[in-house]
């Protein structure tokens, strides 16, 4: 990617959220990662992001409560979201696009990412 495309990545866990982290700097993106929803949901609108990837099990506010809020901004109402979830019985919620288990298989993870950035997104 010429254009780094921002994507923000919510998650509690401090170590997922920096291998997500990790594992979207090493595909090209710009992210920002944040440690829990309820921020999120405040710092999100300013950031513009083109992907956003939060945990669907927080503390506080839930990732599917994020989806809800962030749904409800009209400038983030296209923006793919992704949930990661260490629960095997999840669903994907009304208003995300994907949900991966975790352990994330990196490879198929960072192909959705990229395959969701430019559906919903300008070319970089």
């Amino acid at each position: 990617m010429t254009n780094q495309q921002t994507v923000v990545v919510i998650d509690d866990d401090s170590s997922e959220r920096e291998s997500i982290r990790e594992l979207l700097e090493l595909a090209g993106f710009c992210v920002v990662a944040l440690g829990n929803a309820a921020r999120a949901a405040n710092v999100i609108p300013a950031l513009h992001p083109a992907v956003i990837v939060t945990d669907l099990s927080m503390p506080g506010m839930s990732g599917a409560e994020l989806v809800d809020r962030l749904r409800q901004v009209p400038a983030l109402s296209m923006v793919p979201i992704i949930l990661v979830t260490g629960d095997a019985d999840a669903r994907v919620p009304e208003g995300a696009q994907v949900l991966f288990r975790k352990p994330l298989r990196t490879k198929a993870f960072a192909e959705v990412v990229k395959r969701l950035c430019a559906r919903f997104c300008a070319a970089p």
